[in-house]
């Protein structure tokens, strides 16, 4: 019955945890990589 509505919120809820994640990760990375430039 409301089976798409519930596959499309699935999909949009990985979709922006996925987001979510790769923003994080590529601040750290980009932190980690200033902090090491920084040390040298």
């Amino acid at each position: 019955m409301n089976s798409w509505v519930l596959t499309t919120f699935l999909i949009l809820t990985c979709y922006m945890l996925v987001h979510a994640g790769a923003a994080y990760l590529r601040r750290e990375l980009k932190r980690k990589s200033a902090n090491d430039s920084m040390r040298r």
